[in-house]
């Protein structure tokens, strides 16, 4: 098997997992956009409420093979005064399983891995009519599960770890309800946690945790009250 061929399949799925997300939003856009009021005095900005949170995420520094395709759910609840506006999010993140193969090597991630988060945090925005910019700051615990490929030696075992998080959000307001968002998060792990390897062919890292992630977060605020 070639392993960069193998590599460049993997990113091409996770491209194409972000794709589908923005094929699934764009339609809830278009109908939002169409009950919007346009002599409303709050189109030209998201107001406060509470939003249902949807986006498509890229993660390099987390998953083994990078960058990896995730999607992100999440609550906010949003206050607006003047030219600022104060978002609390609560959200989960999910990465979809990666095969790795059974290279048994030390240092050389193998078995299949996957990943779920859960996340808060706070971000503080100036609001120029329909745009916003600011930065957030929060924190996640992540679990991360790591099991054998075709019962050959390999990891086993789940990890979990908590990280504080740094970020740049910019948002636009495109109808009264609706707000799309571009994020970037700068995640550092308190922990970094090691995958060993079977003990059959004795112990030693096959997979650690790295000190920083850096990710992309594209999506879409609905509000729903």
């Amino acid at each position: 098997m070639d392993p960069g061929r193998s590599g460049s399949r993997r990113r091409l799925a996770g491209v194409a997992v972000v794709a589908s997300m923005a094929a699934t939003v764009t339609p809830l856009i278009a109908l939002a956009a169409e009950g919007a009021d346009e002599s409303s005095p709050t189109r030209s900005s998201g107001g406060s409420g509470q939003f249902l949170v949807l986006g498509g995420i890229l993660d390099s520094g987390t998953m083994p093979d990078t960058p990896a395709a995730g999607v992100e759910a999440a609550a906010a609840q949003s206050w607006t005064a003047t030219h600022w506006r104060l978002h609390l999010i609560a959200g989960a993140t999910f990465f979809p399983q990666q095969d790795m193969g059974n290279p048994m090597l030390f240092g050389v991630p193998s078995g299949r891995y996957w990943m779920v988060s859960f996340s808060g945090r706070g971000c503080l925005t100036a609001v120029f009519s329909r745009f916003e910019i600011g930065p957030c700051l929060g924190a996640e615990v992540a679990v991360m599960h790591a099991s054998k490929l075709n019962g050959l030696p390999s990891t086993d075992s789940t990890q979990s770890w908590v990280s504080p998080m740094g970020s740049a959000v910019a948002a636009v307001t495109v109808a009264s309800r609706v707000v799309l968002f571009a994020r970037t998060d700068v995640v550092a792990p308190i922990t970094r946690r090691s995958f060993m390897s079977h003990p059959s062919v004795g112990y030693g890292d096959v997979y650690k945790v790295p000190a920083v992630a850096i990710r992309a977060t594209v999506g879409v605020e609905l509000r729903i009250f």
